[in-house]
């Protein structure tokens, strides 16, 4: 198998596989279900999950974006920390009646 580097994938490649691999799927869920070798909701994960790259990519495809440039942009990105949550105190917390 060839390595990495040495193929170039461009937005429209992995786009058409996205596709062929959602018709794929398409065509071979159905049958497991039936044959219960698969969950449906197992399934409907699956092809979700590919329809969610599939859109994002054609969105990219729109834009003009490449995959080293989405890839750069998400590397630039620098997260702030998140926040630490307080601990939680259980009991009356209210100040206590002087009466």
């Amino acid at each position: 198998m060839m390595k990495r580097n040495q193929v170039k994938m461009t937005t429209t490649k992995v786009l058409q596989e996205v596709q062929r691999e959602l018709g794929v799927r398409a065509g071979v869920y159905p049958k497991w279900i039936q044959q219960k070798k698969l969950a449906e909701i197992t399934a409907a994960e699956r092809y979700l999950a590919f329809l969610e790259v599939k859109e994002i990519l054609e969105l990219m495809q729109q834009k003009e974006i490449s995959l080293d440039e989405i890839k750069a942009l998400l590397d630039s990105i620098v997260l702030k920390p998140k926040p630490q949550q307080g601990r939680m105190q259980f009991g009356n917390s209210s100040p206590k009646n002087p009466i």
